[in-house]
């Protein structure tokens, strides 16, 4: 991610980055270095992967010490995987939240389209229609060019069938 401030540990932009992941509330999303916008969560969690590594680095270079004292892992932490059976269970909590919370913004905005489909309808628009409409917007060109191609084929090959069995 780069949240060191050239290659610094507590630079000044990796201050900035801390102070700004600590004060914003959960839930807000922010955009670093102009890239696109992360929910504050996940750049806490980049925040802390970043000060873990810029720690191992300092103690690659020191004479042997125990890992977790160079580290910085809390004691604690090995109680709270050995409970979980191994599993780190604050990152796991972390990622089940967000799974969470995306899930209920995809039924939110599920929620918010079926309302813009009956505002459509209730303007005499065709939702079939629509419908169809956006689905193949998403398709490129050449590729619903394709697929109009075959469909017609389709329609020429039952039209055939439906005259034979007519005449039968």
């Amino acid at each position: 991610m780069g949240a060191q401030g050239k290659g610094k540990p507590g630079g000044f932009r990796e201050q900035v980055l801390q102070h700004l992941a600590a004060a914003a509330p959960d839930g807000c999303q922010v955009s670093i270095g102009g890239g696109p916008l992360r929910p504050v969560e996940e750049v806490r969690e980049a925040l802390q992967v970043v000060k873990g590594q810029a720690l191992r680095e300092k103690a690659a270079g020191q004479p042997q010490r125990d890992l977790e004292e160079a580290t910085g892992v809390a004691p604690q932490q090995a109680e709270r995987e050995a409970v979980a059976g191994g599993i780190a269970a604050d990152r796991l909590r972390s990622i089940v939240d967000r799974i969470e919370r995306l899930e209920q913004e995809r039924k939110d905005l599920g929620g918010d389209i079926k309302d813009v489909f009956s505002e459509a309808k209730s303007a005499g628009f065709d939702v079939k229609v629509l419908r169809r409409l956006i689905r193949e917007r998403k398709i490129s060109p050449a590729e619903l060019e394709q697929q109009d191609d075959l469909l017609a084929l389709y329609r020429r090959a039952l039209a055939g069938t439906e005259t034979q069995e007519t005449e039968s």
